[in-house]
């Protein structure tokens, strides 16, 4: 996964914790805690589906609020904590 390359087509929000990021190439998975919604790429979601929700500015890769805890997501939970990165992606535990 280190080599999977793939393009943000507009900032991709993060936690108060880390920086969102930037439009632009990027190679391997982003660090996430997907753990609350099974979205670790490509275990529970396919390589196809992170690069079809890098390509749609309207996917929840983009569209999520996840620095803010009080805010829904849009599976109805509340995200919790600082150690969410980014939707979809791997956790390095």
């Amino acid at each position: 996964m280190s080599d999977f390359k793939w393009e943000a087509i507009q900032p991709i929000p993060r936690t108060k914790s880390t920086e969102d990021a930037e439009v632009g190439k990027y190679i391997g998975i982003p660090y996430s805690s997907a753990k609350q919604v099974s979205g670790f790429v490509p275990t529970n979601v396919s390589f196809r589906t992170f690069l079809s929700a890098s390509k749609n500015r309207y996917s929840l890769l983009y569209t999520e609020n996840i620095a803010n805890e009080s805010s829904k997501s849009a599976y109805g939970f509340n995200y919790v904590g600082d150690n969410c990165g980014s939707y979809y992606g791997t956790v390095c535990s």
